[in-house]
């Protein structure tokens, strides 16, 4: 009796240990980059952030290298402290 509640339990935890690996493995690709959008349609990028960025807010996708750069090239540019 205790030795097959006993093999139960051995097999529950391995096949979530198994589960856990397969999630692991189909977990998609961590992007590099996300570009955070503004309100809209036709949202145009507002922000880039690596991703993991603690400040990327809630509109956001994941983006290539490509896409960064011409992101980054449609941006206004403006120095610290300057007035709009």
């Amino acid at each position: 009796m205790w030795a097959e509640r006993i093999d139960e339990a051995i097999a529950a935890v391995e096949q979530r240990e198994e589960e856990r690996q397969q999630g692991e493995e189909r977990r998609p690709v961590t992007p590099d980059r996300i570009v955070e959008l503004s309100i809209g349609v036709g949202a145009r990028p507002v922000e880039v952030h690596v991703d993991g960025c603690y400040s990327a807010r809630k509109r956001h996708r994941a983006i290539t290298r490509e896409q960064t750069l011409a992101a980054l090239a449609t941006f206004e540019y403006r120095r610290a402290g300057s007035l709009p």
